[in-house]
């Protein structure tokens, strides 16, 4: 987690297993020890809270062809290197690479450990109701890579607790 100070310094929180959250404005965001990340709070559901990871994945390359076009076909041939009258020269290459957003989503429960959102994770969080939560599960076809049926299951699971 980093911000910046009002000396327009980026700063760096120290000591990260004693924060249990950060909280800028609305927005809170908790600590995972084991994986070293912050995941966002997306809902809060009574003891357990739904969050989200941001990740950035390489995904390809698209390389320069003609007429200042890029493309990810594999058949489109760069060299780095070319010969000139005994000389090896170097090329400016003309690719870049392409990152895809990938959204993982987990669980946390009231003292603060966490879980993949998982069939297997959901089932254990509410174990004395895993038939019932099973059984939601399977009726409402939900996608557990999706918040929208995350977030439709976890009420209907917390609505079972209370």
């Amino acid at each position: 987690m980093h911000f910046i100070s009002p000396q327009a310094d980026t700063l760096a929180l120290a000591d990260l297993k004693l924060v249990k959250f950060v909280a800028i404005g609305n927005i809170k965001f908790y600590y995972n020890p084991e994986n070293k990340k912050f995941g966002e709070e997306v809902a809060d559901f009574n003891c357990i809270k739904l969050l989200i990871t941001h990740k950035f994945e390489p995904s390809g390359r698209e390389k320069g062809v003609a007429y200042d076009q890029y493309s990810s076909i594999s058949s489109t041939n760069n060299y780095a290197t070319y010969a000139d009258k005994g000389q090896i020269l170097q090329l400016n290459l003309n690719e870049y690479f392409v990152y895809a957003k990938k959204l993982n989503y987990f669980l946390a429960d009231q003292n603060n450990r966490f879980y993949p959102a998982t069939k297997n994770s959901i089932l254990k969080l509410y174990a004395k109701n895993k038939t019932a939560v099973a059984k939601y599960m399977k009726n409402n076809r939900i996608d557990l890579q999706k918040e929208d049926d995350l977030k439709k299951l976890l009420s209907y699971c917390s609505q079972l607790t209370s």
